[in-house]
This record gives structure tokens, C-alpha cells and sequence, in this order.
């Protein structure tokens, strides 16, 4: 099944992405179910690249589980170094 990535890296690759493991692969509607949140955040999430995501050539898109609870890298530029 052929995919187009909404997110960069490895991990997104459309041509290894196996979308048969139910498991991992979530709808718009299920990852806001499962974040608490609506299916328009959801979808801003994948446009700012927050959450992995791939549509396929049919237009369906799937979100993945595994970026949806990953806890983003602290900005040092804004911390404070007191």
C-alpha cells in the first residue's frame, strides 16, 4: 500500500510503512479519543509536525501511536540560565 508521509524521518518512510498493524495505526477520530482532545487539534498536530501521520493513495489518513505521547525536547534558547 502506497502512502504519502505528512512527516519526515526514517520512521515515516511511505515505502516501509505497513498499515496492517492495527495496533500502532490510528485514525483521526481514535487518536483524538485517545489524546482527550478534538479531531481539529489532532489534525493541527500533524500539520506543525508534532505527531507522525501518513494518507494513503486513497486518501485515508492514519496517525501513529507511538509519536502521540512523545514528550517534546526542552528549548534551551528560552530557558532560563539565571
Amino acid at each position: 500500500m502506497r502512502s504519502r508521509c505528512l512527516s519526515e524521518g526514517p520512521l515515516h518512510d511511505p515505502l516501509r510503512i505497513d498499515l496492517s498493524d492495527r495496533k500502532r495505526w490510528l485514525t483521526i477520530g481514535q487518536a483524538a479519543t485517545v489524546t482527550r482532545s478534538s479531531e481539529r487539534t489532532v489534525w493541527r498536530w500533524i500539520r506543525l509536525g508534532k505527531i507522525g501521520a501518513v494518507t494513503t493513495a486513497g486518501g485515508r489518513t492514519f496517525v501513529d501511536r507511538e509519536t502521540l505521547f512523545i514528550l517534546p525536547a526542552p528549548d534551551l534558547a528560552q530557558s532560563d540560565t539565571g
